[in-house]
Order: C-alpha cells, then sequence, then structure tokens
C-alpha cells in the first residue's frame, strides 16, 4: 500500500479502503520515502514505541501505586507475548499502546496534579490523544474513554483546560472527518459509532448547565489507588497467616 507516488493516492488506494485511520500508513510512506523499506528501517519506529511504553509503564505505575508496582508492570511488559511481537511489527497496534499510555499520563497529571509548566502538560494530553485518534480506532475509543472518565475528576482550577483538551483534540481530528464517515458507512465500523454512542451518552449524568456535577448518581466509595493496593496487601497477609 505504500507504493504510490502521491499522496492522493496513498489515501485513495491504502487508506480509504483499509478501514483505518490514516496515520500509521502516512507515516511511513513519509518514514520510507525519507530512509528506504529495509526491514529494520520500517520496523525501528515501532521497536523503539514498544521500549517507550516499558518506560511509560514504569511511570504510571509508580506514580498510581508505588515503585515496586511499576518495575512489575515494567519487567511484565517487557516480557509479555503481545507487547514483544507487535514491536516487531509495522502495524499500529504497539503505536497505539505507545500513544494510550502517554496520553493516560499526561491525563493523570492534568487532573491529578499542579505541575509548573501546565501548558507543556496540557500540550502532551492533546498531542497523544489525536495521534491515538489517527492511529486505530480503537485507541480513539480508548481516548474517548478516558476523557469520559475524566469528567467525574474535574475541579474548578482544571476543568477549563480539560474541557479545551478535549475540544483541541476534536479540532486536530476534523481533516479525517470525511474519511472517518467514507470508512463508518463502507468499511463495517459500525460497533464504533455503537461504542462511541455509549461512551458520550455515559458522561450525561454530569453536563448540569456550566459546571459538572454528581448529585444525580448514586454515592459511590472511589479510593486511592493506594489505597486499594494497601487493602489488597492486607488481605493477602491476613489470607496466608
Amino acid at each position: 500500500r505504500l507504493d504510490v507516488d502521491s499522496f492522493r493516492e496513498l489515501i485513495d488506494l491504502g487508506v480509504r479502503e483499509d478501514g483505518h485511520p490514516a496515520g500509521i500508513q502516512v507515516f511511513l510512506w513519509l518514514w520510507t520515502r525519507l530512509f528506504g523499506t529495509g526491514d529494520l528501517v520500517v520496523k525501528l519506529p515501532f521497536l523503539l514505541m514498544g521500549l517507550g511504553s516499558i518506560l511509560l509503564v514504569y511511570r504510571l505505575g509508580n506514580k498510581w501505586f508505588n515503585e515496586t508496582a511499576g518495575l512489575l508492570a515494567a519487567a511484565c511488559m517487557a516480557t509479555l507475548q503481545f507487547p514483544v511481537m507487535y514491536s516487531q511489527i509495522a502495524r499500529p497496534y504497539i503505536s497505539g499502546l505507545f500513544f494510550g499510555l502517554a496520553m493516560v499520563l499526561f491525563w493523570s497529571r492534568l487532573l491529578f496534579e499542579k505541575p509548573q509548566r501546565k501548558w507543556g502538560v496540557w500540550a502532551g494530553f492533546v498531542i497523544f490523544a489525536s495521534l491515538g485518534c489517527y492511529n486505530h480506532y480503537f485507541s480513539m475509543l480508548l481516548a474517548g474513554m478516558v476523557a469520559i472518565s475524566g469528567l467525574f475528576f474535574l475541579k474548578r482550577e482544571t476543568w477549563k483546560w480539560y474541557l479545551g483538551s478535549l475540544g483541541a483534540v476534536g479540532v486536530l481530528f476534523l481533516p479525517h472527518l470525511k474519511l472517518f464517515f467514507y470508512q463508518l458507512n463502507n468499511r463495517g465500523l459500525s460497533w464504533l459509532l455503537i461504542l462511541l454512542t455509549i461512551v458520550s451518552l455515559s458522561g450525561a449524568p454530569f453536563r448540569t448547565g456550566s459546571r459538572m456535577s454528581m448529585s444525580r448518581l448514586p454515592a459511590v466509595d472511589i479510593r486511592s489507588p493506594k489505597w486499594v493496593s494497601r487493602r489488597c496487601c492486607n488481605a493477602s497477609r491476613k489470607a496466608v497467616s
């Protein structure tokens, strides 16, 4: 699908009928025009994203739980069959994992921390969420689910930044909308429309005027990840004793 003479042919022959977003195909077309089509050259970006995913898993595990959890998660990521295999394949799978992990890392910092360079965190979330949308429709579904879940945690000082970031992601995806609707109607993507509708409707209880509210939801005891980790450890010790 990369053996085309122009960008227009790439979209018409390599992307439109494929049923996937254009991101990876366009990237590989530009990459191979610059560096050739050797096996190592084509696979190198995906190998690097596989290695980067290990680091991102460690960062998230350390941030949400503790360093031990981060190291264990990174060890699993470095040795499990699927991450190792897909790191060697030039398909939008390990890239979707990398973009998703990076998006969630910036999402976590945007909502739960007070970074000194908030513009950088905001830009990181927007960029990686947009890359995920252009990478694969499952990646776009993940971005939608993460975006909706963030509505649970909005605060007075974060809601403008967060909603602005979601709007920016939507604007960046506008060039792909025509192709998206074509694939939706002709390439068997009705499942995606159903799931996106469910994800969108799940945020309806939070939209009450200009503020986000949980007053209409049943009471839910939301604990921190570290609290859950401690309870699990205590339960394990009691079971052993």
